[in-house]
């Protein structure tokens, strides 16, 4: 029995989520099918472990079991890892399902969701959020905040845009507005490399674009 076999049987989550990793990447015959298992165990640790598999080398032909759990697993030791195995996936009912359990959410998912969405650095995501990045509207601060882990041209765009529209103090609006702006303020201090926030990041948003555009 090899090293990868042996993990496989293996009890001990950890070992088992190794054994898991290395026989999906290198197509262990045994291994696929103990992702299925795994998913189904009882233990919360055991099924992440399998999930944290399928994240690293795909979801192909487990996709219901990854939907069936994104509806009835409420463990939140396994959110994480279950989305990031979801978000890897290129079917599109997927990411749909995906998007539907985001907008359905509470807010502790919904920040887990996010981070999710930002590390991922998937086209997907990107292309969803984009435009809710350049419109007004309650998902606008987040949708700025999950693709801007490499900021571009465009991004910076959607911040000079919110900050040349921002209400002045004592509007209705400007407390709103101003936790809008908190990702521009990071993306764009970011960009700078060093803390700017308000009319010094609309100034430097505006030279850097000037340079990059």
């Amino acid at each position: 029995m090899d090293l990868v076999e042996r993990a496989l049987e293996s009890q001990d989550h950890e070992v088992l989520g190794t054994g898991l990793r290395a026989g999906v990447l290198a197509g262990h015959p045994r291994a696929r099918e103990r992702v299925r298992e795994s998913l189904r165990h009882p233990d919360s640790k055991v099924r992440a472990a399998a999930l944290q598999a399928l994240a690293a080398s795909g979801s192909a032909g487990l996709e219901g079991e990854l939907k069936r759990l994104l509806v009835s697993d409420a463990d939140p030791r396994t959110l994480r890892p279950l989305l990031e195995a979801l978000v890897a996936s290129e079917h599109t009912t997927v990411q749909q399902e995906v998007i539907r359990a985001y907008l359905a959410a509470d807010k502790d998912a919904q920040n887990t969701f996010s981070q999710v969405f930002r590390e991922s650095g998937r086209p997907w995501v990107r292309r969803y959020f984009l435009p809710l990045a350049r419109d007004p509207g309650p998902q606008r601060a987040r949708a700025v905040h999950i693709p801007g882990a490499q900021p571009d041209a465009e991004l910076v765009r959607i911040c000079v845009d919110l900050y040349e529209n921002a209400p002045p103090k004592g509007d209705p609006e400007y407390v709103a507005a101003l936790m809008e702006r908190g990702p521009c303020d990071n993306l764009v201090s970011a960009l700078a490399g060093r803390r700017v926030v308000g009319e010094e990041a609309l100034t430097f948003a505006r030279q850097w674009l000037a340079e990059h555009s």
